[in-house]
């Protein structure tokens, strides 16, 4: 794989013990996607997809009224944005996967508070409803 910033990937030729190597765009990595472009948009949707699967598992107890409000944001953070953030210290972060890391900051939260989207409910209350930043 080349990576560039330029719209289209320079070819390159590589042969090792006379067999040419194949270049791809895209591979996984210590479980991370690399790609050629060197951007971080296809590893930070995977990581949400994974993230709210995880989430699916773990639905029962996060959103059990049995449960504290504090102890069910604490396993939140331990096990579903670690899942998500897993591997994020290499990323480029534009302000549409901010966006998107927001939005899914939310669907978490409003899921575990149980508040519909046809409530109507600003992101601002369902945070001070969680007690979160």
């Amino acid at each position: 794989m080349v990576t560039s910033k330029k719209t289209t990937a320079p070819v390159c030729h590589m042969t090792v013990k006379r067999e040419i190597l194949e270049q791809v765009s895209c591979f996984k990595y210590l479980g991370s996607m690399v790609t050629s472009d060197g951007k971080s948009d296809t590893e930070i949707k995977r990581g949400i997809g994974i993230a709210k699967t995880v989430y699916k598992k773990m639905e029962r107890l996060l959103t059990s009224r049995n449960v504290d409000l504090g102890t069910r944001i604490r396993l939140l953070k331990c096990y579903v944005w670690s899942t998500l953030l897993y591997g994020c210290e290499t990323c480029t972060v534009s302000k549409t996967i901010e966006a998107r890391l927001q939005a899914a900051e939310m669907w978490f939260y409003r899921r575990m508070l149980k508040v519909s989207w046809v409530e109507k409910v600003s992101n601002a209350e369902v945070l001070r409803r969680a007690g979160v930043q």
